[in-house]
């Protein structure tokens, strides 16, 4: 859908800091057994979305309007991978759910399985009692640990309009380069269709 993924956050403060520290995070466990105190640290990941640029306006209600973006090809040869949907109560879910259960809770789960090295790759949307989970729209993709990078592997970057000469001049003064195209988020989508294109993104 996209030969881009991209990550978000509500605050500058934030996006200046991955990009003063050439890494995005992995501060939380995300996936299968992210309850699991146990394998908590073996499941922590970096998000990022696959969602086409066209479609933006959906992801920045919800994650925010600053960010970066950067090629899939880059961020696949550092290890990230597309989460795996497994609906609640379909067959495969239940069986992954049995294998799970039978691994992790019948007995204490061994930390170097195999499993557990997939298990942050996977998400059961689904209806939990009031609380619907489906974020499925959202096309991401996970890194285990921290995502490092370099200046170069930045495709783009995401800020207000009336703030891209501010990040222009303040990554000419960090890497000594011109910056990546930045891209306001919150433009109507005909107009982020054209600066996209304007970029070859």
């Amino acid at each position: 859908m996209s030969d881009n993924l991209v990550h978000l956050t509500k605050e500058r403060s934030t996006a200046a800091t991955i990009l003063r520290t050439l890494r995005l995070r992995a501060i939380n466990p995300y996936g299968a057994v992210r309850k699991l105190p146990q394998l908590a640290e073996s499941q922590r990941v970096a998000c990022l979305s696959e969602i086409p640029l066209a479609h933006l306006p959906r992801l920045v209600e919800r994650h925010g309007r600053y960010g970066v973006g950067f090629r899939k090809s880059f961020v696949q040869a550092a290890g990230g991978n597309p989460v795996w949907y497994l609906h609640k109560n379909s067959p495969a879910q239940l069986a992954l759910f049995e294998e799970i259960r039978r691994t992790a809770y019948i007995s204490p789960p061994e930390p170097g399985s195999w499993l557990w090295r997939i298990t942050p790759f996977i998400d059961y949307p689904g209806a939990y009692g009031s609380v619907h989970y489906e974020y499925d729209w959202e096309r991401e993709w996970r890194h285990v640990g921290d995502l490092a990078f370099h200046p170069e592997d930045v495709a783009f970057l995401f800020a207000p309009a009336e703030e891209h000469d501010l990040v222009r001049d303040w990554w000419g003064g960090q890497f000594g380069s011109t910056s990546p195209p930045c891209l306001d988020a919150e433009l109507p989508t005909d107009q982020f269709a054209v600066e996209a294109s304007r970029h070859a993104l």
